[in-house]
């Protein structure tokens, strides 16, 4: 979540888009996806936010 919103400014909700974002992420650190393109389908998440406002 804190990676997504300080390098492209988006925000993520902790369930299911940071989960996703996360997952992404550490496949292309672990080279599982390496020397190509990826594109990341952000979907929202901010509207989840207030079900976790007291986190």
């Amino acid at each position: 979540m804190k990676f997504g919103a300080e390098t492209e400014g988006f925000i993520t909700d902790p369930v299911y888009e940071g989960k996703s974002l996360a997952g992404m992420i550490d496949l292309i650190r672990t080279g599982k996806i390496a020397g190509g393109n990826v594109l990341y389908a952000h979907l929202g998440g901010q509207l989840a936010l207030n079900a976790y406002s007291g986190m």
